[in-house]
């Protein structure tokens, strides 16, 4: 559950650097989309608890506790896992590169404006 909230959590602050009147609102419908929708997608393709289909993706949801109920496959936990961190640090290397560019050119405007 801690990787996707730090996954959710990394996504908020992403959309968050955008600059649009509604981003708020743009946050809060990412949200929901990723609670509600990634598990209503997941169960209309039947991807369900069982040991033949990939557990890993339900990691990715508020529910990864279901995939401990079942009889998992450590191999599938670890590259759930794996995932979620790789998803993780690519958003945050995005979050660095935009909070650079934006504090570049605010500096630059600084600059430029004091001559």
């Amino acid at each position: 559950i801690c990787g996707t909230v730090v996954f959710y959590g990394a996504i908020s602050q992403l959309i968050l650097l955008h600059k649009s009147k509604h981003r708020t609102i743009f946050v809060g419908l990412t949200l929901m989309a990723c609670t509600i929708g990634f598990p209503i997608i997941l169960g209309f393709f039947n991807f369900t608890y069982s040991q033949t289909q990939p557990l890993f993706a339900w990691l990715f949801t508020p529910f990864p506790f279901a995939v401990f109920a079942e009889g998992y496959n450590t191999q599938q936990i670890v590259l759930g896992i794996l995932g979620q961190w790789l998803a993780i640090t690519i958003v945050s290397g995005q979050i660095s590169r935009n909070l650079k560019i934006a504090g570049r050119s605010e500096s630059y405007d600084a600059l430029k404006a004091s001559r």
